[in-house]
């Protein structure tokens, strides 16, 4: 069976030619790949909310008193309900849940909550009236009560004073029994339970047998009570009955007095005094039934298990407490690691750059420790060619700044293969205006491309192609304060005519890379205007027929107007984003509103990766969960 078969969003590799050109941002779909490596992502938030629900509910469970369960059973016959009717084989009784259901309000009545509780004295009893809270409902009652404070703070007139006769205690304790005892239907049955869970299990019981009595005992009552009222109205109405029939009696002899007597009038008399002998009969003959009836004591029902004091607390349930907490506690760290996802809204691997930005990506700049990549020393070359020692090399590097050198002090990093895949698209794409003008930039500033910058034109430099690193960022210049070239003349001076580029060249006798620096105090304003002009535009030419590579260290693109004004002088730009910092939707919109930026942006290239946690934000099989096996 296909997982697609089982309603799960997951989709096949699909090969065919006109799936291949397509963008994967059109038809990306959530795999199992990606909610495995989200739950890899996300396991602290949901170990520790799950242990943590654990823990609290073995807390709860050690904290909660114990509770007992006691239950009776009473068949209900509402055949024998009905005093005042016959049952006769030609008429058979058909039940119904009518009647049912009118006995389990009768067993849920504030009335017989009052009668148990008036039986058993409930309402001098502190256990029942006051139970045993546990550590957790404790807490919430308190909480319940400071906020109920706080809602009720406004003056209030006086309640008046509570009445402590025993009757009203009595309906407190009826109140709470009715709450607390469960009356429900077996089935399709017309028998009910009559259950209850208490901390004192001798009372749990009698107050369920109490309950089934009172409720029998409650139906005797009622049924008497029926009974002698039938009887009272019965033999009132014999008397007026006979009462009737003697005056009739006496008007009759009346008649028979008068002469010539009424016959007529004597007929419907007699008549009369028929149908009141009749009616006299049958309700003598009831009324006899009815005192037959009310002297034997027959119930509606019959208790049919009583209940037991209980030996073992059946409340709290170890298994259940801790299942319960445990759910609820992974339930909460599901909702963490939701939120924590969603608030993900940076480059994390390769894929979210393409899917993204639909530009390539180039590879990862992981975090490195400078100081101790600082202590090796690369192979040195001095201008005119000759090594100069490791010595040398060392010195160079720890005067300026070993994150600049660090695809030459680690030729196998995974650094240094990143800039080789750089150097590889670049030369994938060439020119014929010469030397090629690769600018490196990023969209805010902080994100590392001037490292990038140095580090790949240094590599460049050390394959033995002409290379030329120019500090382009005239608002802060960091490239040149991180090799000590604040002195003599640079960019600035050469645009404006007083200095030669010869002049303004420094080199790096590690590697052979020229640099052309920009010093902040020859641009006080710091102004874009010098790269407007045209002697920029010869500087770049004139760069083109004496080197190979041409690096450009640029201003961010998404902060400074200068890149842009740069754009018909580069031929490439690589950008640089902070890998987990970067917000893709800042890139995204960027390259979408400037068309002309996007067109000639190479690649991307995600810097300061922390390779620990990078096979984390990877699908399973991926590359990136070999990178930390192969580097290190």
């Amino acid at each position: 069976m296909m997982l697609n078969d089982l309603g799960m969003k997951i989709h096949d590799a699909d090969f065919r030619p006109d799936t291949l050109n397509r963008s994967p941002a059109q038809d990306r779909t959530t795999t199992l790949g990606d909610l495995l490596a989200a739950a890899r992502r996300q396991r602290w938030p949901l170990m520790l909310c799950t242990a943590l629900g654990l823990g609290l509910g073995l807390v709860k469970h050690m904290t909660t008193p114990p509770l007992y369960y006691s239950a009776a059973t009473v068949l209900v016959d509402v055949r024998m309900d009905e005093s005042g009717g016959e049952i006769t084989p030609t008429t058979p009784f058909l039940r119904n849940d009518t009647s049912l259901l009118n006995e389990i309000q009768v067993l849920r009545s504030l009335r017989l909550a009052e009668e148990v509780a008036r039986r058993l004295s409930l309402h001098e009893m502190p256990i029942f009236l006051n139970p045993p809270e546990s550590l957790a409902r404790s807490m919430l009652s308190a909480v319940q009560d400071a906020v109920q404070n706080v809602i009720e703070s406004a003056p209030e007139t006086p309640s008046p004073l509570p009445d402590n006769s025993e009757d009203s205690a009595i309906k407190r304790a009826a109140l709470i029994l009715q709450r607390d005892v469960g009356i429900d239907r077996i089935g399709q049955s017309f028998t009910i339970d009559i259950s209850y869970i208490g901390p004192e299990p001798a009372l749990a019981a009698a107050i369920v047998n109490t309950y089934a009595e009172s409720y029998l005992a409650a139906h005797l009552n009622a049924k008497m009570e029926v009974t002698a009222r039938m009887a009272e109205w019965m033999q009132a109405r014999i008397g007026e009955l006979q009462r009737e029939s003697e005056a009739i009696q006496m008007r009759a002899e009346a008649l028979r007095a008068q002469t010539p007597p009424d016959t007529k009038a004597l007929k419907a008399l007699a008549q009369r005094a028929a149908n009141l002998e009749t009616l006299q009969q049958t309700l003598s003959s009831r009324y006899e039934m009815v005192t037959i009836e009310g002297s034997y004591p027959v119930t509606n029902g019959r208790i049919l298990s009583e209940a037991a004091v209980p030996k073992k607390p059946d409340l709290p349930k170890l298994w259940q407490s801790a299942a319960i907490a445990t759910i609820l506690g992974f339930m909460v760290g599901f909702v963490i690691a939701i939120l924590r996802e969603t608030r993900e809204r940076a480059f994390r691997v390769g894929e979210d750059v393409w899917v993204d930005t639909g530009k390539p990506f180039l590879g990862y700049m992981p975090l490195f420790d400078t100081a101790a990549l600082s202590r090796q020393a690369p192979r040195g070359k001095s201008e005119n060619g000759k090594n100069n020692g490791d010595t040398d090399a060392r010195s160079v590097v720890q005067s300026t700044a070993p994150s600049l050198f660090m695809s030459l002090l680690d030729s196998q990093s995974l650094l240094a293969d990143t800039l080789r895949n750089v150097q590889s698209t670049v030369m994938l794409a060439p020119t014929d205006t010469g030397a090629q003008v690769i600018g490196v930039s990023s969209m805010v500033a902080g994100e590392g491309k001037t490292t990038l910058a140095a580090n790949y034109a240094n590599l460049v430099a050390q394959s033995g192609a002409r290379t030329l690193l120019v500090d382009l960022d005239l608002h802060r210049s960091a490239l040149t304060r991180m090799l000590q070239c604040n002195q003599g003349a640079d960019l600035i001076r050469i645009l404006d005519g007083t200095a030669t580029l010869d002049e303004a060249l420094k080199t790096v006798s590690v590697s052979g890379l020229d640099f052309l620096p920009c010093i902040p105090e020859h641009n006080p304003r710091r102004s874009s205007d010098a790269l407007m002009r045209q002697t920029m535009t010869a500087l770049i030419e004139s760069l083109r027929h004496r080197y190979d590579f041409v690096v450009l260290d640029l201003p961010p693109l998404g902060t400074i107007a200068d890149t842009k004004i740069m754009l018909s002088r580069i031929d490439h730009i690589i950008l640089q984003c902070a890998w987990g910092k970067t917000p893709r939707t800042l890139v995204r919109d960027y390259l979408r509103m400037e068309p002309e930026v996007a067109r000639k942006v190479l690649g991307i290239v995600l810097n300061k990766v922390e390779m620990r946690r990078l096979r984390k934000f990877a699908r399973p099989g991926s590359w990136e969960t070999y990178l930390e096996e192969k580097y290190g």
